[in-house]
This record gives structure tokens, C-alpha cells and sequence, in this order.
């Protein structure tokens, strides 16, 4: 029997792996949107295959300066406005951005609604999502997510189970330019 944490460690490594293809297909759909598009199309266009192109790199991981300005991509509602956007953006008369349109629109509404499922874990990079799946397939090893009598979850568990880190506001260094 499969674990509950190795479930959705699968469900969150297709989820990295369906975001990737989205961000693809969304510059694809930029670039055939610019072909045929006045001065402030191709300028929005370009913009959204920058920041799509950028969602790729911290979809697979994650930057430091997207942890601490754009902290709003580390959670699904702001990554479910981010598909919406897409989805306004790229969506046209052609099949493909129709298409494109179409599925960012769906999954960014999905992304919303699984902001607000309780329990479901936060999204993490590819890269710490498949370190995970490393350790829990090494030597067929299975962990069960359970409470101890406090209620913390075990330590092996935890470790296991990373979330982004967040940057502590005191120790950050700022400059400012006087």
C-alpha cells in the first residue's frame, strides 16, 4: 500500500510537470500571438513569455529573490492567478491559443480551489519534490505521515517533507542607496 505522503508527493510532481508544459505552451502561444499583432500586443506578448520563461527556471528552482519578493508563486492561489493571467493573455482566434488559453483558465481555477483544501501540501520546486520521491523510493522505503502523541509530525518525516524556505525578515541584509 502506498503512503499518503508518497501520494501526493506524485501529485505534486505531476503538478510541477504540468506547470512547466503550461509555461511552454503559454510562450508558444505568445510567440504565434506576436506574428499577427500590433506594437502593444507584441510588447505584452513579450513580457509574457519573460515572466513565463522565468516560472519555468523557478518552477524547477526556486530563486532566492522569488522567495522574498514574489512570494505569492510559493502558494496556489497566486499561482492560480498567475494561469489566469496566462489565460486572458494568450487567449485569441488561433487553435493553439485557444487551446492554451483555455487550459490556463482551468488550471488556475483549479489552483484556487486547492488553495483552499485543508492538509494539502504547499507547492515546492521540482527539484525538492523529486529529492523527496528519491528518498521515499530508495530501497523501497514507504514513510507513513502519522502524529506522535504531541501531534508534530515525526522527524524523518519532516524532513523529508520540505517547504520552500522563507526568508527571516530581520537577518535579511537591505541596502539603500541615501
Amino acid at each position: 500500500m502506498i503512503s499518503r505522503t508518497k501520494t501526493e508527493n506524485i501529485l505534486i510532481l505531476t503538478l510541477n510537470c504540468i506547470n512547466i508544459s503550461l509555461y511552454l505552451l503559454v510562450i508558444a502561444a505568445v510567440t504565434v500571438k506576436c506574428l499577427h499583432a500590433n506594437f502593444s500586443q507584441i510588447m505584452v506578448g513579450i513580457y509574457g513569455g519573460v515572466v513565463s520563461a522565468a516560472l519555468v527556471v523557478n518552477e524547477i528552482k526556486p530563486l532566492e529573490i522569488s522567495l522574498v519578493y514574489f512570494r505569492f508563486v510559493s502558494i496556489y492561489s497566486g499561482r492560480g492567478m498567475i494561469f489566469i493571467f496566462f489565460g486572458c493573455i494568450v487567449l485569441d482566434v488561433s487553435v493553439l491559443n485557444i487551446i492554451a488559453g483555455t487550459l490556463c483558465l482551468v488550471f488556475g481555477c483549479i489552483y484556487i480551489i486547492l488553495s483552499f483544501v485543508p492538509n494539502f501540501p504547499p507547492p515546492n520546486a521540482m527539484i525538492i519534490n523529486w529529492q523527496n520521491w528519491k528518498g521515499f523510493s530508495k530501497e523501497g522505503m514507504d514513510l507513513m505521515r502519522h502524529n506522535d502523541s504531541s501531534g508534530a509530525e515525526s522527524k524523518s518525516t519532516a524532513l523529508l517533507i520540505s517547504h520552500p524556505p522563507r526568508i527571516n525578515e530581520a537577518t535579511r541584509k537591505e541596502t539603500y542607496i541615501v
